[in-house]
């Protein structure tokens, strides 16, 4: 096994203490050593730069290229190897590690990284959002519009507590927006006023809130979940279900699992994939079966 290890040497500072000790790269060279397994460090310089080192790592011969960082460096890495045949790993040193947590990823660093060498290659699907893949989900209007105006500085000092509070901010301004979506459902036309349309890979959306319940990253289809345009009240029962685990079963939210799907919005609205924008509808979403060979 050969492997390249992209880090983001922005995440992680949960780990360490500068001047203190080793820093997650570091860590991370020195745990795959201890195991003897090469592995090369490449630290991220901005925002694609993972997705660039991830492609010039599989021209390079790597057999495993292995992220760690937060679900963004996650997201480009994937799309760096994703059809390629070169395995993926994980090591998760960012805020809210949805993926590594759905997965049973150790969240210790040494842990993590003999976990990508114990662990078995496996086959995983993975959405696509018109040419970009993503490993766990894609959002459609508040989420979105949460991720566009959460700050870095609120991100690092409230970690995930920060998407939640500038969620309950936007909602109030949501409450009072009736977004129409037209959806073409598997060639199935469908039509919805919404707050927020939610399309999973992996069941978990992060603070153990399942918004996808059924989804499998294996399955061969990724699954919709539409909530419906409500006051404030509704969509607090929305969210309330959801935490509860419950919110598929009220009968306004509609549940599809699909393999492709189309969709315009009146007014267009903010996407993002795995926490990061990738712009505004309309949009096409599709499964990518078995796109990525997954060591966890």
């Amino acid at each position: 096994m050969r492997i390249l290890a992209i880090v983001n040497p922005m995440a992680g500072y949960r780990h360490w203490t500068p001047f203190l000790g080793p820093t997650p790269a570091q860590i991370i060279q020195r745990t795959f050593h201890q195991i003897g397994v090469p592995c090369d460090i490449h630290l991220t310089r901005g925002s694609g730069d993972g997705f660039l080192a991830a492609k010039r790592g599989v021209g390079e011969g790597y057999d495993t290229i292995v992220a760690a960082g937060g679900d963004g460096t996650i997201n480009e890495v994937v799309n760096g190897v994703a059809g390629t045949g070169v395995a993926f790993g994980v090591v998760p040193i960012g805020t809210e590690n949805v993926l590594a947590k759905e997965m049973k990823i150790p969240l210790q660093i040494e842990a993590a990284c003999r976990h990508v060498v114990a662990t078995s290659p496996r086959v995983l699907d993975l959405g696509q959002l018109d040419e970009r893949y993503f490993l766990c989900f894609a959002g459609l209007g508040l989420d979105a519009q949460v991720v566009a105006e959460v700050s870095q500085e609120d991100k690092s000092l409230l970690g995930g507590l920060s998407y939640v509070l500038t969620g309950l901010r936007i909602a109030m301004k949501y409450r009072r927006l009736a977004m129409k979506a037209r959806i073409l459902l598997d060639g199935k036309p469908l039509e919805h006023r919404f707050w927020l349309i939610l399309v999973g890979n992996i069941p978990s959306y992060g603070w153990q809130v399942r918004l996808t319940p059924l989804a499998s990253p294996d399955d061969g289809l990724l699954d919709v979940c539409i909530f419906p345009h409500e006051n404030i009240i509704g969509i607090l029962r929305h969210l309330l279900g959801a935490v509860l685990g419950v919110h598929i079963r009220f009968p306004e939210i509609a549940y599809h699992k699909f393999r492709e799907l189309s969709i315009e919005t009146d007014p267009p609205v903010k996407v993002q994939i795995d926490g990061e924008l990738a712009g505004t509808t309309p949009c096409t979403l599709r499964v990518a079966r078995g796109a990525l060979v997954a060591r966890f």
